[in-house]
């Protein structure tokens, strides 16, 4: 019997949507403490108490005030970034209150969630990595590849990334770009695959040590917010991606929790992209398939036995964001004709769920003005973030 309190934190969307969902499909309670404004998490019937919180400093404070003696520690599952190096920072001060997702060593996540630095563990150990150069607003751009590739490699607390990635077809459109950066912004730039596909493999590393791999999902469309919004699911890892290795860059960092690594598909050759520390989007679609590593993993951190929940994916299934992958019509990238097939031919949806419509409603209603702000936002986002800047724009 699981007498740990569990606890989820991070951000009301449709990642936290799936956490909340697998712990609630197999019994496990929790209390759900949202970062910043509580929309489709909080309808789902699932959540028994819902907590709305200003940010990590509201997030810690609250658990300090509520959790802070406990008989049986509680046991904290994340869903962003933000806090996944948090609590890594905080280890030494939280871990005799908490069961924290972090690593082995205090600060290790931090160092690794810069996308240059896992870039380097990941050629360390074998991985087939595009050449990467670190890059900012005043670097010389000589030598570089295009067209290219570029992202940011942190999330500067407090502050929003100038974009999630950006293609440059040359030199030009690269120094257009870092022209709206911020000075002490750095990004990694690399060379823009002709990428088919995009991998991720899913994962977790349980309390006793044990790494899982549960199977991998082919990604091949992304709504504009950035997630993936169509693609197959199923349990064989391809013969290209070794997972001995992930297992060994997993093993390498200590970290314990659900993590997923991301490849490009180019020609038969899958090219490393990079690694969440966290529980990622299609978390849902994996529970759903079979593989229910984020309720495992709470069970390992309770010392309990989790043989007998599924790990593993049981079937291959066809998914879709129900909601948002309609944007990928609006923006042209395909049919209503390609959508409306896809739909019908979809085994799982993200949103829609005969057990837990109340949340899909509520997602399903604000779809609309979800569709505007995410096309805007995409389209004109680094030129918002530089004159919010200037402004005082914060998160």
């Amino acid at each position: 019997m699981l007498k740990n309190k569990v606890l989820v934190c991070g951000d009301d969307n449709q990642t936290s949507l799936g956490i909340v969902r697998e712990l609630g499909s197999h019994g496990i309670s929790f209390d759900f403490i949202s970062i910043g404004k509580s929309t489709v998490v909080s309808k789902s019937r699932y959540c028994d108490l819902i907590v709305t919180v200003d940010g990590i400093d509201g997030c810690i404070q609250y658990l300090d005030d509520n959790y802070n003696s406990e008989t049986y520690k509680p046991i904290i599952i994340i869903s962003s970034d933000r806090l996944a190096c948090y609590f890594d920072n905080e280890q030494d001060r939280l871990s005799s209150k908490y069961i924290l997702p972090c690593t082995a060593q205090k600060g290790t996540l931090s160092y690794y969630t810069n996308k240059y630095n896992m870039i380097e563990l990941a050629k360390e150990l074998g991985l087939n990595c595009l050449k990467s150069e670190k890059i900012n607003k005043s670097s010389s751009l000589e030598g570089l590849d295009f067209p290219c590739f570029i992202k940011p490699c942190v999330e500067k607390p407090g502050l929003y990334n100038e974009f999630k990635y950006r293609i440059c077809k040359d030199k030009k459109a690269l120094e257009k770009t870092l022209k709206y950066v911020r000075v002490d912004s750095e990004f990694v730039a690399q060379r823009c695959v002709k990428k088919e596909q995009e991998l991720v493999v899913y994962g977790c590393r349980m309390r006793d040590g044990k790494t899982i791999i549960s199977g991998v999902m082919f990604q091949d469309r992304f709504a504009e917010s950035g997630f993936a919004s169509h693609g197959l699911i199923q349990r064989t890892v391809p013969d290209y991606i070794d997972e001995k290795k992930i297992i060994r860059f997993i093993e390498k960092i200590g970290l314990f929790g659900p993590f997923d690594f991301e490849f490009a598909i180019e020609e038969g050759q899958a090219y490393y992209m990079e690694t969440n520390f966290r529980c990622v989007g299609p978390v849902g679609f994996f529970n759903k398939s079979g593989a229910s590593l984020v309720a495992a993993y709470v069970y390992s951190c309770a010392g309990l036995d989790y043989s007998n929940i599924s790990c593993y994916v049981k079937q291959n299934n066809w998914c879709i964001d129900d909601i948002y992958d309609f944007e990928n019509v609006l923006t042209g990238k395909i049919s209503y004709s390609e959508w409306n097939n896809s739909m019908k031919r979809a085994d799982l949806y993200r949103f829609y769920d005969e057990k837990d419509m109340q949340s899909y409603r509520a997602e399903k209603k604000r779809r609309v003005i979800k569709y505007i702000r995410d096309i805007l936002v995409k389209k004109f986002r680094i030129y918002i973030v530089h004159f919010g800047s200037k402004l005082g724009l914060r998160k």
